[in-house]
């Protein structure tokens, strides 16, 4: 890569002008000087005409390709940092055969891959592609945001009938994309079809490249998963899992944004996990469920392809418009997706996994994250709402589906707390092996048995439910030191009794909390469900007050309580009990 002084001033379209020309003299765009510290060569071959993004993996060129008579095309930079010999191989490995996924792809809606090369001095990868002129749809939801306007129904479903079948084909290859987004689909300006751009697939890569440099102290703290937080689905943002529902999720999400003229995030109630808009929009009956189908919380709610969607999509209203509208006037056409980096960066434990109930995140429903069976990340059946089963085959299932099982025990009465104290991680929701410890005493001091009794006794005279109090403590503890996710503390080291007393802290904190709900309210916990917002909800309406205003108030005070769960989803948290339980002592006491 080099930097050194350009002879010409070339716009967005490639027109070259004369040095010292303000505009463009073909098409009037306002010209920038270039900067002499960015580079004007990359790779001996492309002549770099702007960058036109920059983002959490590197920047993104205009360039020009010099051996192919100087074509236009997009470089996107990606850059892992690798220190040894050995990364760098196998980063070449890991990118090379992601790249050779993209080449395969050969699609008139996506951006056709023309060739990846590592830059041996700065140590980044470049992958060129062809360029598409066009806006993006974030840009043109902007614009159409600052007239008062949004996507009519009938643009929408034209977006949908001409996105569906990219996603539909890319899946048959075996390729998830990963990361949709009104940023990352380009409304193609010669014929308005939508271009999907921007694969997740490289960032993984690139993302695990970088970990292998990381201490395993940061790796455990600095997990980044792919996807937007407001777009991809819980079970990709949470535990990294992706299938075609992740993208018919994230596409799903994109066609409500059109039509709403909002981000994601200013319309998703967390309280009953599920996006609000039914009474905003005045759409088909039919297209409304298929939105709701296609956004679905639970995995296997969701459709299981893109052709299922393409199917049932309803005829456009005589109203409607092409997929990109007649949008307002553009001031400037966005070559490439602006550059974000749409990087979660989790420090999201799992000590137990997502629960949901409908609508309603409860640990009374079972949920897979993937339509396919999988013995893996399932969550808790529920132990006291299934009816017909036995408390034995409630444990039992308990045992098989749950993800993280992982508990402090102690003596006292608790039916989870036994004579060991332990901390404990099963590995992907599978039984302990043969020949495990099932238990191992840790010599404890009189001190730490001291509050390990008061903590037990505390929670026997709240009749807080013994099961919840020890999911929503260990959720609390992984939260708040996600670098001890299954880290056994059975030990009598000082460091493990150290970590235990930061559990017991935690623990106090969750008992501190409950201690203003009533005993009933407190019996209840982990079984509080949609009945109980709905008599919430009722309530609420029957004495005037602004149901969002008070569930905000809610919220703010259970995070100011347990500030571990900022910036987390309460809705597919344990704490959403504590959450729900709160609101429901406040509004039916009144």
């Amino acid at each position: 890569m080099t930097s050194q002084a350009s002879g010409d001033l070339q716009c967005s379209q490639g027109h070259r002008n004369p040095n010292g020309n303000l505009y463009c003299q073909y098409c009037g765009e306002k010209l920038t000087a270039p900067d002499p510290s960015k580079p004007t060569m990359i790779g001996d071959r492309y002549r770099v005409i702007k960058e036109i993004g920059r983002g959490g993996f590197g920047h993104t060129y205009l360039a020009e390709d010099t051996n192919r008579f100087n074509e236009t095309c997009v470089l996107k930079e990606f850059a892992p940092e690798l220190n040894h010999q050995d990364s760098l191989g196998k980063a070449k490995e890991l990118f090379s055969r992601e790249a050779e996924v993209l080449y395969r792809l050969e699609h008139s809606q996506i951006p056709k891959f023309r060739e990846w090369f590592m830059d041996e001095k700065v140590h980044s990868l470049f992958l060129a592609q062809d360029y598409v002129v066009g806006p993006t749809y974030f840009a043109l939801l902007q614009q159409r945001k600052a007239q008062g306007l949004a996507f009519t129904e009938g643009e929408v479903l034209e977006f949908l009938r001409e996105s569906l079948p990219i996603l539909s084909y890319i899946h048959e290859q075996g390729v998830i994309h990963r990361d949709i987004s009104p940023d990352n689909l380009i409304c193609r300006e010669s014929d308005k079809r939508p271009i999907l751009i921007d694969f997740g697939g490289v960032k993984q890569v690139t993302i695990t490249v970088g970990q292998w440099q990381a201490p395993k102290s940061d790796a455990k703290k600095n997990i980044t998963l792919i996807g937007k937080p407001a777009y991809a689905p819980e079970e990709q943002i949470r535990l990294g899992q992706v299938n075609p529902s992740s993208d018919i999720y994230s596409l799903g999400v994109t066609a409500l944004c059109l039509l709403m003229g909002k981000e994601p995030q200013e319309f998703f109630d967390s309280f009953d996990n599920r996006f609000k808009w039914r009474n905003s929009l005045q759409i088909q009956p039919h297209f409304a469920a298929i939105l709701e189908k296609m956004t679905a919380p639970r995995a296997n709610d969701r459709y299981r392809s893109a052709q299922q969607v393409l199917s049932d999509l309803p005829d456009p209203p005589s109203t409607g418009g092409s997929a990109g509208g007649t949008p307002p006037k553009t001031p400037q056409t966005i070559l490439v997706s602006p550059a974000q980096s749409g990087l979660q960066t989790a420090t999201k434990p799992n000590p137990t996994p997502p629960v949901v109930s409908q609508p309603v995140s409860l640990p009374n429903h079972t949920v897979a994250v993937n339509p396919e069976p999988q013995p893996r990340h399932r969550s808790e059946p529920g132990l006291l709402r299934r009816l017909g089963q036995s408390l034995t085959q409630a444990v039992m299932s308990l045992i098989k589906t749950v993800l993280v099982l992982s508990g402090i025990l102690g003596l006292g009465a608790l039916g989870w707390w036994a004579i060991q104290t332990r901390l404990v991680s099963l590995p992907n929701g599978s039984n302990p092996p043969e020949g495990s410890p099932s238990e191992t005493t840790a010599q404890v001091s009189p001190e730490e048995q001291e509050r390990r009794q008061f903590i037990l006794n505390r929670v026997a005279t709240l009749k807080i439910p013994d099961g919840y109090f020890n999911r929503v403590t260990n959720e609390a503890y992984f939260l708040q030191y996600p670098e001890q996710q299954g880290r056994l503390l059975n030990g009598s080291n000082p460091e493990d009794e150290m970590l235990r007393a930061k559990w017991y802290d935690v623990a106090q904190q969750i008992i501190n909390f409950s201690d203003q709900l009533s005993d009933r309210t407190r019996s209840r916990l982990g079984r509080l469900g949609q009945r109980d917002l709905d008599r919430i909800t009722t309530q609420l309406e029957e004495d005037g007050i602004n149901r969002e205003q008070f569930l905000r108030q809610v919220e703010r005070d259970l995070l100011n309580a347990l500030p571990m769960y900022r910036n987390q989803n309460l809705g597919q948290q344990q704490v959403n009990q504590l959450r729900l339980a709160l609101a429901s002592e406040r509004a039916l006491s009144r």
